[in-house]
C-alpha cells in the first residue's frame, strides 16, 4: 500500500503539474493611451530594425531576379521561331505581340523601384502585388500568341516572372513576421483618435472659458440688479418719482390744449384756404396758422390773427366766401369760439405756463444723481445681456461641434488592432477618450 499511495501521489502530482501549466494563460499587456504613443514608437523601431536585415537579402534577392528577367527579355527580342514557316505566314501577328509582351515587362520591372526607406516596403509589397497582378491579366493574350512562335524563350520569361512574385510572397511573409503592417495601421488610428481628442479637448476648454464668462456676466447683473433695487428705495428716488408724475401730468394737459387748438383749426382750414385767394395780404399769415397753429399762436403777441378770424367770419356771412349750411354754423360757431373772450390769448397763457413749468420739472429731474446711476446702471445692464445671448450662442455652436465628433468608432478599431498584437487598452483609456465622463 505504501509503493501504491507513493505512485498515487506521483501520478497526481505529475498531472496536476501539467493542467496548471496547461491553464496558464499569458495575459496581454495593458496601456493607457498616454503610454501607447512610446510604445508603438518603441515597437515600430523594432520592426523596422528586423526587417532591414531582411530587406537587405530580400532586395538582393530581387535585383537578381530582375537582372535574370532582364536577360530573358533580350533572349526573347531576338529568338528564333519555332515554326519558321508558320512564322513567315504570320509575321505581324507574332512579332506584334512579342513587341507588346516585351515592351509590358520592361514598364512592369521599371515600376519596381527598391530604393526607399524601410519604413516603405509596405507601400512597396502593395505596389509590387498590384502592379505583378495588372500586368499578368492584361498582357494575358499577348503571351500566349508569344508561346505559339517564341515557346521556349517565352515559357522562361513567364517561369522568371513567376519566381519574382514568389519573392513577393516571402516578402510579405517579413512584414507579417514583423508586424509592420498592424503597428502602421494602429499608429495611424492612434494619431487620428489623438486628433480628434485634442480637437475635442480644446473646444471643451473653450466652453469652459465661456461658461465662466457667462456665470461672470450674470453674477454682474445680480449686482447691478441690487444696486438699482436700493435707488428705487431711496428717498431721493420718492421724490424723483413724484417729479416724473407731476411732468406726466403737466405733459398731458399740455396734449390737451395742442389736441384742442388742431381740432378748431381743423374746422376752419378750408374757408381759411380761400380766404387766402381772395385776400392775397393774409396769405403768409394764414398759411402760417394753417401749417403750425401752435407755433403761430404763440409767436402771434399782438394776436393779429383775430383780425383775419373778423374777415372770415364777414366773408362768410356775405356768402363772399360760400360753405354749406351745416358745416356754415360749425364754421361760424368756432371762429367765435376764437373770437369770444379772448381764446386765443387765454390758451396761449395756459400753454405757455404749462410748458415753462413742465421745463422746470425736467430741469430739477435732471440734477438728481440718482436718475443718471440709473440710466448708467441700466445701459450696463443691456450691454451685459447682449454679451450673454452672443456667448450663449457661441456656447451651443461649441457644444454642437463637440457632439459632432464620434470616438467610439476609432477606439473600438483601435482596441482591434492592437490586439492583433497582444496588447489591450487599459479600463482608464476610456476615461482618457472622453475626460469628461
Amino acid at each position: 500500500m505504501g509503493l501504491l499511495s507513493s505512485i498515487n501521489a506521483f501520478l497526481k502530482a505529475l498531472f496536476g503539474s501539467s493542467k496548471s501549466k496547461k491553464e496558464e494563460v499569458p495575459s496581454k499587456q495593458k496601456l493607457t493611451l498616454s503610454e501607447l504613443k512610446s510604445w508603438i514608437s518603441t515597437k515600430e523601431k523594432e520592426s523596422l530594425s528586423l526587417l532591414e536585415k531582411k530587406w537587405s537579402i530580400r532586395a538582393q534577392e530581387l535585383q537578381n531576379q530582375i537582372q535574370k528577367i532582364n536577360e530573358a527579355i533580350t533572349a526573347l527580342k531576338s529568338a528564333k521561331p519555332r515554326l519558321p514557316e508558320l512564322y513567315n505566314q504570320n509575321k505581324a501577328l507574332a512579332d506584334g505581340n512579342r513587341n507588346t509582351y516585351v515592351n509590358a515587362c520592361e514598364i512592369f520591372l521599371k515600376t519596381l523601384d527598391l530604393n526607399f526607406p524601410i519604413d516603405g516596403l509596405p507601400y512597396f509589397e502593395k505596389n509590387f502585388e498590384e502592379a505583378f497582378t495588372k500586368f499578368m491579366a492584361e498582357n494575358e493574350r499577348a503571351f500566349a500568341i508569344t508561346k505559339e512562335f517564341f515557346t521556349e524563350e517565352s515559357v522562361y520569361l513567364k517561369d522568371l516572372l513567376q519566381e519574382l512574385y514568389n519573392l513577393l510572397t516571402k516578402l510579405k511573409s517579413d512584414l507579417s513576421e514583423a508586424k509592420l503592417n498592424e503597428l502602421v495601421k494602429v499608429k495611424q488610428l492612434y494619431e487620428s483618435l489623438s486628433l480628434l481628442m485634442d480637437q475635442k479637448a480644446l473646444l471643451t476648454s473653450e466652453l469652459a472659458q465661456i461658461e465662466q464668462k457667462i456665470k461672470t456676466i450674470e453674477s454682474e447683473f445680480s449686482e447691478i440688479s441690487n444696486k438699482l433695487s436700493k435707488i428705487n428705495e431711496s428717498s431721493e428716488m420718492v421724490r424723483l418719482k413724484e417729479l416724473e408724475k407731476e411732468i406726466e401730468e403737466k405733459s398731458k394737459k399740455l396734449k390737451d390744449l395742442e389736441l384742442e387748438i388742431y381740432s378748431l383749426f381743423s374746422d376752419i382750414d378750408a374757408p381759411l384756404r380761400k380766404l387766402a385767394w381772395q385776400k392775397p395780404e393774409y396769405k403768409g399769415f394764414i398759411e402760417s396758422y394753417v401749417n403750425s397753429p401752435i407755433s403761430s399762436v404763440l409767436h402771434d403777441s399782438d394776436f393779429k390773427f383775430e383780425s383775419v378770424l373778423i374777415a372770415l367770419r364777414i366773408a362768410i356771412e356775405s356768402n363772399g366766401i360760400v360753405v354749406g349750411d351745416k358745416k356754415r354754423t360749425k364754421i361760424l360757431t368756432t371762429i367765435s369760439s376764437f373770437l369770444n373772450d379772448h381764446y386765443l390769448q387765454d390758451w396761449a397763457a395756459k400753454y405757455s405756463q404749462l410748458k415753462t413749468e413742465a421745463d422746470n420739472l425736467k430741469k430739477q429731474l435732471q440734477g438728481f444723481e440718482a436718475l443718471s446711476q440709473i440710466q448708467s446702471l441700466e445701459k450696463k445692464k443691456e450691454e451685459l445681456d447682449k454679451l450673454k445671448v452672443n456667448l450663449q450662442k457661441k456656447k451651443e455652436k461649441i457644444q454642437k461641434k463637440i457632439e459632432k465628433i464620434e470616438t467610439e468608432s476609432l477606439f473600438s478599431q483601435l482596441s482591434e488592432g492592437l490586439a492583433q498584437l497582444g496588447i489591450s487598452l487599459a479600463p482608464e483609456a476610456k476615461a482618457e477618450v472622453n475626460p469628461q465622463n
